[in-house]
């Protein structure tokens, strides 16, 4: 789910981009013979199932985003023979098998069964930049470690419209209220726009868990409709200089209530890249929630104002984390 190149974000799809968790790879032909798009596009994958005692089930999609794909499965492995995961694309119109690769090297989280610290199961990636309003049809690799894999059956998806309206969390601006930890500064320099951003260096010796967080910003959300609420999406650019990826990484809002109270919504867990450049997040408003995400984010909840944004992560010592570019956006309701 995330960009990479801000120079190419910018001239592809106007300002900001794609989510958590992904990267571009290379295009590689698995077959770069023309295929008829309707009936023939299986040519351009592995044959569903293989070797492997790995056990895969359920791929499916979690949810789309404008230049995102965010996919969910299920797998065990009772041989501990685990190596990798990779997620193959193919543009659903294309005339010719040009093969999009995601695996670790572009998404960290997909190296992992479990992820590292937390031990958690990964079940789901992020996957971009992808053209909006956009038919592909995505497979799931699974590889272990004595050469074999297992590939799941095609499937077809589709990235949602481009968002025509936003309200600006942060752009060059400093915001209202203030920033938990207060290390996390307003700073110029390297912005992923602009010159302004904020910046927070680790003080965690033996790294840490982090959120990041601006409260009291008092950004109104009353341009945005119920109707248009279903395709509101939180969107930040990140770049990190830590020398391990954050692989169990939140995303937090907090929103005004009609009595005046606050309530927090939670999306969880997703991988955060640290290679030092810029990447950039996609997170439907629907997909937040309380209680390990059992309690959705509603309308209702969301609709006076955003009292914080937060990104929480794994820091190093001496991590720079930059935060730049921060909105909710949504397609206008026609």
């Amino acid at each position: 789910m995330a960009l990479q190149s801000p120079a190419r974000v910018a001239s592809a799809f106007g300002l900001l981009v794609a989510l958590a968790s992904c990267g571009r790879v290379s295009f590689d032909a698995l077959d770069a013979s023309p295929y008829d798009a309707g009936t023939d596009i299986a040519r351009c994958f592995p044959e569903p199932g293989g070797a492997s005692s790995i056990a895969l089930d359920a791929f499916g999609l979690e949810f789309p985003t404008p230049n995102t794909l965010r996919l969910e499965w299920d797998t065990s492995d009772p041989d501990g023979v685990f190596q990798s995961y990779e997620i193959l694309l193919v543009e659903a119109g294309q005339s010719q098998c040009e093969v999009q690769r995601f695996d670790p090297t572009t998404n960290p989280g997909l190296a992992y069964y479990q992820g590292p610290l937390t031990n958690y199961k990964i079940r789901a990636a992020s996957i971009g930049p992808l053209d909006s309003n956009t038919e592909y049809v995505a497979q799931l690799l699974v590889h272990d470690r004595d050469g074999e894999l297992k590939a799941s059956a095609l499937l077809p998806v589709q990235t949602s419209q481009s968002a025509s309206e936003e309200v600006v969390l942060f752009s060059e601006q400093d915001t209202a209220g203030y920033s938990i930890p207060s290390e996390m500064s307003y700073q110029s320099g390297p912005a992923f726009a602009g010159s302004q951003y904020y910046e927070y260096i680790s003080q965690c010796v033996d790294g840490c868990f982090e959120n990041l967080r601006r409260q009291d910003i008092g950004v109104s959300l009353a341009t945005m409709s119920e109707a248009e609420f279903a395709t509101a999406y939180y969107e930040f650019a990140l770049a990190s200089s830590g020398t391990e990826h954050s692989i169990w990484s939140q995303a937090r809002l907090s929103f005004v209530q009609e009595d005046g109270s606050r309530e927090l919504f939670i999306y969880a867990p997703f991988a955060l890249r640290t290679d030092g450049e810029y990447s950039v997040y996609q997170i439907p408003l629907r997909a937040f929630g309380q209680d390990e995400l059992s309690v959705p984010l509603t309308y209702e909840a969301a609709k006076r104002s955003v009292f914080e944004f937060t990104v929480g992560g794994s820091w190093t010592l001496g991590e720079t984390v930059r935060l730049d570019e921060l909105r909710i956006r949504w397609q206008r309701d026609s």
